[in-house]
C-alpha cells in the first residue's frame, strides 16, 4: 500500500470506502477534531505539535498514518523514528505510538489494515502499549515482555486526581501536610539521604555531554536523535538537568490541568548511592514546587527491587512489544538488553 497517495482499503462503512493516507494530507481541522475527541487531555498539544512528535519532515513523509471516510479520521497509528544496531549492523525502527480507533468503527478489522501498512515503514518496531493493543499485535506476530518498569515516587498522593475528587479540600490539605513532612523525613535521612541538588535549564552544552558511544547492539542515540528529541521540543523550557555528585538526569516537569508531574527522561548510573541521593532530592525538589509525583523507568529487574525497596515507590510493569520485517531479525531482538530510558518512546504522555 501507498499511504502518501491514499489507498483504499477492503472496509466499507454505511456503503462508502474507508482511505488509508497520511496527516500530511488531510485536513488540518479534520486531525484536530480526531485528537479532541480520542486524546481530550493533550489534543490540543497534539494538533499544534504532531509534526514534531512524530519527527515529520515534509509533506511526502508517510506517518501518522490515517483512516479517513468521508473526511472524518476514524483511525490514527503515529510514530516516533529511531535507529537500532544489531550486532553492529544498523536497522530504521519506530515507536508506535498513538493508535486509536473511533469507538464506532472498532471490531472491522481497521486496527490490523492499520498496523500492516505501519509496519512495513521500517525495519524493526516497537511499542509500549496496553492488552488491546497487543491483541492486535500478537495476530500479526510482534512478540512481548513486562521487564520495563516504570516507577512512581507518589510524594503527595492525596493530590492525585483520582483521590483528590473524593476528599474533601480542608481533609486533602491536611493529609498532603502530614505526607510532605514524612517524605521529608524518609527522603534526607542516610548516606543516600538528599543533598543539595544543582538544577539548571537544559542547554545544548548539556546535549554534548549525553553523548554516547554506538553499542554494537542496542538504540542509537546520537547526537542528532537528542536534538529532535530535546532542543527541537516545544516543551523545552520545561527540560532540566540536574546533579547531585556524580550522577546526572534529564527531567521535564509536565503540568497537564490537575496534574502535576516530575518524569525523569534519562539518568546515568546504575543503583549508585549518588544516583538514590539524586532522585530523593529531586522528590524534595518537586515537593517545594507543589508537584505530586515523580516518574522513571528502570530496565533492569534487580536494579529495579533496589530502587523500589529504597525509594519507597509504586512500580507499573510496562508491556513492551516487538517486531521486525522478518523472524530471524526479529528473534534478535528478544536477545538485546535495550536499557530503555524515559526519552526514547512518548513515556510522558502515560497516563
Amino acid at each position: 500500500m501507498s499511504p502518501t497517495s491514499g489507498t483504499t482499503t477492503s472496509v466499507q462503512v454505511a456503503g462508502s470506502p474507508i482511505t488509508l493516507t497520511s496527516a500530511a494530507l488531510v485536513a488540518p481541522e479534520a486531525l484536530a477534531a480526531f485528537y479532541a475527541r480520542m486524546y481530550p487531555a493533550r489534543g490540543e498539544w497534539l494538533a499544534r505539535n504532531w509534526r514534531w512528535h512524530y519527527q515529520v519532515t515534509g509533506a511526502l513523509d508517510p506517518a501518522p498514518l490515517l483512516l479517513v471516510h468521508k473526511d472524518r479520521v476514524i483511525g490514527h497509528a503515529g510514530r516516533i523514528p529511531i535507529s537500532v544496531a544489531l550486532d553492529r549492523h544498523r536497522y530504521s525502527a519506530a515507536w508506535f505510538v498513538d493508535f486509536a480507533l473511533l469507538p464506532e468503527v472498532r471490531r472491522m478489522g481497521l486496527g490490523t489494515i492499520l498496523t500492516q501498512a505501519w509496519m512495513e515503514l521500517s525495519d524493526v518496531h516497537f511499542a509500549f502499549c496496553n492488552e488491546q493493543s497487543m491483541g492486535v499485535f500478537r495476530k500479526l506476530g510482534w512478540g512481548e515482555s513486562c521487564e520495563t518498569r516504570h516507577h512512581y515516587m507518589l510524594i503527595r498522593p492525596f493530590e492525585h486526581p483520582k483521590l483528590a475528587s473524593h476528599l474533601p479540600r480542608a481533609i486533602r490539605a491536611g493529609l498532603t501536610r502530614a505526607v510532605d513532612a514524612i517524605f521529608r523525613r524518609v527522603y534526607s535521612r542516610g548516606r543516600c539521604g538528599a543533598h543539595i541538588l544543582n538544577m539548571i535549564p537544559l542547554s545544548g552544552r548539556s546535549l554534548e555531554a549525553l553523548r554516547e558511544a554506538p553499542p554494537s547492539s542496542g538504540v542509537l542515540r546520537n547526537m542528532e536523535f537528542m536534538d529532535w528529541r530535546l532542543r527541537q521540543s516545544p516543551d523545552f523550557a520545561k527540560y532540566f538537568e540536574c546533579r547531585v555528585d556524580e550522577a546526572l538526569a534529564i527531567v521535564k516537569t509536565v503540568e497537564r490541568g490537575p496534574k502535576r508531574y516530575v518524569d525523569v527522561l534519562w539518568m546515568s548510573g546504575r543503583d549508585a548511592p549518588s544516583l538514590q541521593r539524586l532522585l530523593r532530592s529531586l522528590a524534595i525538589w518537586a515537593l517545594d514546587r507543589g508537584f505530586s509525583l515523580v516518574r522513571f523507568l528502570t530496565p533492569d529487574r534487580a536494579w529495579s527491587e533496589r530502587l523500589a525497596n529504597s525509594l519507597h515507590t509504586v512500580v507499573r510493569r510496562i508491556r513492551f512489544a516487538y517486531s521486525a520485517r522478518n523472524r530471524e531479525l526479529q528473534q534478535r531482538l528478544a536477545g538485546v538488553t535495550w536499557g530503555w530510558q524515559g526519552w526514547d518512546s512518548d513515556v510522558e504522555e502515560f497516563q
